[in-house]
């Protein structure tokens, strides 16, 4: 696992923006921060009466902070995009990918990765 600090999400932003030519951004939305591992307390509402609660030692909390990316581009040109963003030295985690095409050959993409850190901040600047 590799953890990102908040004063580095700034460069990495910027390298997954500049990763490609050729693709025309449409929306960056930032999805916060929430915790990798729920507390007992949190998962409480969603439990049933008939299952039992795990106590888990108490460590340091680690965050996920989401980011959704959608663009508009052709198939080949997404798909290097994609490979460069695995070849960054940045950990990204993939949560969703859509791929809609709206007149061949162009198409509207939608990622949706996530970083990990022990800070709840996201960005430090």
């Amino acid at each position: 696992v590799e953890f990102i600090q908040p004063q580095q999400m700034a460069g990495v932003l910027r390298e997954m923006l500049s990763a490609e030519n050729g693709l025309v951004l449409s929306k960056l939305e930032s999805l916060g921060a929430e915790p990798l591992f729920p507390s007992a307390e949190d998962e409480a509402g969603e439990q049933t009466a008939n299952q039992k609660s795990v106590k888990r030692t108490k460590g340091p909390e680690v965050y996920k902070h989401g980011v959704r990316i959608v663009f508009e581009g052709d198939y080949f040109k997404t798909l290097a995009y994609l490979r460069a963003l695995e070849a960054m030295p940045w950990r990204l985690y993939w949560d969703n990918v859509e791929y809609h095409v709206t007149k061949y050959p162009k198409a509207r993409v939608a990622i949706t990765v996530h970083t990990l850190s022990l800070q709840k901040g996201w960005i430090g600047v």
